[in-house]
C-alpha cells in the first residue's frame, strides 16, 4: 500500500515538475517572439530612417514628374500646344522623332519606353544596395551624393546593358564626319539606338538615354547644348554640375570646361546659341527637331528636314542654332537644282561677297522670317546677328568639293584625345566592384 501511495506521489510530482517546465517553455518562447518583434521593428524603423534620408535627397519619380502628355505618333507631338510639351516626357518626344527615319524600320515607342522603365528599376536597386560605399568614404566621391548616383546609374547602362559609343562614330577631338554620315542612320542620334539589340549611340543619343533613365528615379537631369556636343547636367538648388556621358565611365565638368571642349566657344556664341544652359522640354524638342532634319536631309528628303528646322525655330525663337539648319537646308535645294545657280534670288537672302572661287552663290545672311512672313525673332539682341540692314552674322557656304560641315544639329563629337585625356577622374571609386574606367581613356570610348 504504501509502494502504491509513493508510486502516485512520485507520478504527481513528475507531472507538476513536466507542466512546470512546460509553462516555462511557453514563457521563454513568448519572450523570445518579444524580442524578435521589437528586433524587426528596430530594423524597420532603422531602414525607414534611411529611406527618409535618401527621398529627402533626391525626391521619389513619381512626385518628381508631372503627368505624362502621352501623344502617340510624330504629328500628334508637333500638335502638342507649348504648355502640353512642357509636361511631356524626354524619352517620348525623342523616340517619336525617329518616326520614318533610316534605322527606325522597326521602331516600337511602347516597348522602348518599357526598357526604360526597367532599367530605371534596376539602376534604383544597385544604388540603394551600394549607398553604404558612399556613407562610409564620402571622399571617394567628392562628398556629393549626386555624383555617386551619377556613378552607379553610368556602372549600370555601360555594364549591366551594355551600353555605348558607336565605334564606327568615333574620329579625334575636333574632327567630323560628314552630315550625310553622321546622320545617315537615326540609331545613331536617337534615343532608340541604345534601346535596341545594338545599344550603341553617339552624345546625340547617350546624354537623352541617362536623363530619361535618371527622371525616373527623380534625378533633377537636364539637357545642356554647349559647341557641337549634347551633354546632360545635374541642376538642383543645391548642387550643378554638367555630366560627359560619351566615354568610359562618365565624368563630371564645370562650364569652363565645356568652353574650350570640344572646340572653343565665345560668349557671344553662348548667348546667341542657348549653349550651356539647362534646356526646357520645348528646348529639348526642338533639339531633337534639328536632329530630325538632319536625318531627313541625309536621306535626301530635303522638303521635310526644312519643316522640321521651322517648327525648332518657332519652338526656340532665342536661339541662332535652328535658324542656321534652316538657311543650310534651303540653301542646299538651291544648290541641288542647275537652274537655282542662276536663278535664285529669294527675297530672304541678298548678294555679298562669294566665299568660294568660282561661285555664283555668296555668304548669305540667315532668314529673317519664315513662310508667310512669321519673324524668327522679336529680340532686339538676335535680329542684328541675322543678316540684312547692318547685320553681320552670314551662313558660311563651301564649295561642291569641299567636305561640308551643316550648321545647327551639328554632328557630335567623340571622346578621345583632349586636353584632359591623360589626367585621371578623382571621383572614380577604387573598389573593383564598382570601378569604372577613365571616361576620356586615350582613343575614344
Amino acid at each position: 500500500m504504501e509502494a502504491v501511495k509513493e508510486t502516485q506521489s512520485r507520478s504527481k510530482f513528475r507531472q507538476h515538475k513536466a507542466g512546470r517546465l512546460r509553462r516555462s517553455f511557453a514563457v521563454q518562447a513568448v519572450a523570445f517572439l518579444i524580442l524578435l518583434s521589437a528586433l524587426a521593428a528596430a530594423f524597420l524603423g532603422i531602414a525607414s530612417s534611411k529611406l527618409r534620408s535618401l527621398n529627402s535627397t533626391v525626391a521619389p519619380a513619381a512626385n518628381a514628374a508631372p503627368a505624362l502628355n502621352r501623344p502617340a505618333n510624330f504629328s500628334e507631338l508637333l500638335a502638342l500646344p507649348r504648355d502640353r510639351i512642357e509636361s511631356c516626357e524626354i524619352a517620348l518626344m525623342n523616340l517619336l522623332c525617329a518616326e520614318g527615319l533610316r534605322g527606325a524600320e522597326n521602331l516600337n515607342v511602347t516597348d522602348c519606353l518599357a526598357t526604360l522603365d526597367q532599367w530605371a528599376g534596376v539602376a534604383d536597386f544597385d544604388t540603394r544596395r551600394h549607398l553604404y560605399r558612399f556613407q562610409k568614404n564620402p571622399a571617394e566621391f567628392d562628398h556629393s551624393e549626386a555624383k555617386f548616383r551619377v556613378l552607379m546609374l553610368g556602372m549600370v547602362l555601360q555594364n549591366n546593358f551594355n551600353v555605348r559609343y558607336n565605334p564606327d562614330r568615333i574620329t579625334p577631338a575636333g574632327v567630323f564626319e560628314p552630315n550625310d554620315v553622321f546622320f545617315a542612320d537615326s540609331r545613331d542620334v536617337l534615343l532608340h539606338g541604345l534601346l535596341g539589340p545594338r545599344r550603341m549611340g553617339t552624345c546625340s543619343s547617350l546624354p537623352v538615354l541617362y536623363i530619361a533613365v535618371g527622371r525616373r528615379l527623380g534625378y533633377p537631369l537636364k539637357l545642356v547644348k554647349t559647341k557641337s556636343h549634347l551633354v546632360a547636367r545635374w541642376d538642383s538648388p543645391s548642387e550643378q554640375f554638367n555630366i560627359e556621358t560619351s566615354g568610359r565611365g562618365v565624368g563630371w565638368y564645370d562650364d569652363e570646361h565645356f568652353k574650350q571642349w570640344p572646340l572653343p566657344v565665345s560668349d557671344e556664341e553662348i548667348k546667341t546659341m542657348g549653349l550651356l544652359k539647362s534646356l526646357t522640354p520645348i528646348q529639348e524638342l526642338a533639339t531633337f527637331l534639328s536632329i530630325r532634319g538632319a536625318c531627313l536631309a541625309a536621306m535626301g528628303r530635303t522638303d521635310e528636314a526644312i519643316a522640321c528646322y521651322e517648327h525648332a525655330v518657332r519652338l526656340e525663337p532665342e536661339s541662332l542654332a535652328p535658324r542656321l539648319a534652316l538657311a543650310a537646308a534651303r540653301q542646299e535645294i538651291a544648290r541641288s537644282s542647275s537652274a537655282a545657280w542662276a536663278d535664285f534670288d529669294h527675297p530672304e537672302f541678298n548678294s555679298a561677297t562669294p566665299n568660294f572661287p568660282g561661285s555664283p552663290f555668296a555668304k548669305r545672311p540667315i532668314p529673317l522670317s519664315l513662310p508667310g512672313g512669321e519673324p524668327v525673332s522679336d529680340s532686339p539682341n538676335i535680329a542684328p546677328l541675322l543678316g540684312g540692314a547692318g547685320g553681320g552674322f552670314t551662313l558660311p557656304m563651301h564649295g561642291p568639293n569641299e567636305s561640308r560641315q551643316a550648321v545647327g544639329a551639328p554632328p557630335i563629337p567623340r571622346p578621345g584625345l583632349h586636353p584632359g585625356s591623360r589626367q585621371p577622374n578623382p571621383f572614380l571609386p577604387t573598389t573593383p566592384q564598382l570601378r569604372i574606367p577613365n571616361p576620356y581613356q586615350q582613343g575614344g570610348p
